[in-house]
């Protein structure tokens, strides 16, 4: 055991929404990737529900693509405003 605390809360799939957010936002796979640092297999696996991100995960994407987290999970309303 590596002592880190493990994210062990069972997600729905984000998919779906992770593709719609990022086609409004005009961005590529490994454009979203380059922009949270991560490998661009990773946003194919979420976006393919394979994997379901973290939890701080969701809130890097909501800040990337402009959404509320709670947005990827269904909860719909318009793009946060631009602060």
């Amino acid at each position: 055991m590596s002592g880190q605390p493990q994210d062990t809360v069972a997600r729905p799939p984000i998919g779906e929404n992770l593709r719609r957010a990022q086609a409004e936002a005009g961005l590529k796979n490994h454009e979203l990737a380059a922009a949270l640092n991560l490998p661009e297999r990773q946003i194919t696996r979420w976006r393919r529900d394979r994997t379901t991100p973290s939890w701080s995960a969701v809130v890097a994407l909501g800040e990337v693509l402009n959404r509320e987290p709670a947005w990827f999970y269904g909860e719909h309303s318009e793009p946060k405003a631009a602060a």
